[in-house]
């Protein structure tokens, strides 16, 4: 979303005077702050600022140009996004104390390994706890010898290599297996990732949902 908002300004300064570039922006704006959950709260901040800019560029680029009314309406947009991000910022945690508990809902696929991982919109801070939980009704399968042969998140159990088991790591941390019964710590900032342990996932077949859960002891009984 960001390199898309960044495109507008790239060689395209005449683009500005039209209404359809203005409806873009407004669409890239709306579309990514919706996507993205709270849990990610830079990152929507970052998308809103980067729009807030644009905005204000395609006004002064309009102004300059005597195109007054798609500069009106860039104005208008550069106002809406200055109360929303006014508004996020008003509303962020003092302090991790202050959060509380949310979801995140995942679809893991098998041909997620430790080489590309799934990377989840869930961005830790060093000091934040979660909870991995996946859906135990799930399954997935290798390929290979075992293709078609469906095993849940925890892998096939005469394994050796822990073949199919999920795991999850923080950014480019380390590893380890996903167990729903544990609280885990961030030991460092960054992207929580998922994925299944394969050295070779072509082949793999299926997805495993997983919940995200982030503090969890602030969780209402």
């Amino acid at each position: 979303m960001r390199n898309e908002i960044e495109g507008f300004t790239k060689g395209r300064t005449g683009d500005f005077a039209e209404f359809p570039q203005l409806s873009r922006l407004r669409d890239i704006y709306d579309e990514s702050t919706t996507r993205l959950t709270p849990s990610v709260r830079e990152r929507r901040l970052d998308i809103m600022r980067q729009a807030l800019g644009k905005a204000e560029e395609m006004k002064v680029s309009l102004t300059r140009e005597g195109k007054l009314e798609p500069a009106v309406r860039a104005e208008e947009l550069r106002k809406e996004i200055q109360a929303n991000l006014d508004e996020e910022i008003a509303s962020a945690p003092a302090s991790s104390s202050d959060m509380r508990t949310e979801e995140v809902n995942v679809r893991v696929p098998a041909t997620a390994d430790k080489v590309k991982p799934l990377a989840t919109e869930v961005e830790l801070k060093a000091g934040e706890r979660f909870l991995i939980v996946p859906n135990h009704r799930d399954e997935w399968s290798g390929g290979g010898s075992m293709r078609g042969k469906f095993t849940d998140f925890r892998g096939y159990p005469d394994s050796r290599v822990d073949w199919m088991k999920m795991f999850w790591r923080i950014g480019d941390g380390k590893a380890a297996e996903v167990d729903p019964e544990t609280v885990h710590t961030a030991e460092i900032d960054g992207i929580l990732h998922l994925y299944a342990e394969d050295t070779n996932p072509i082949g793999n077949e299926g997805k495993i949902r997983v919940k995200i859960t982030l503090h969890p002891e602030d969780a209402k009984p």
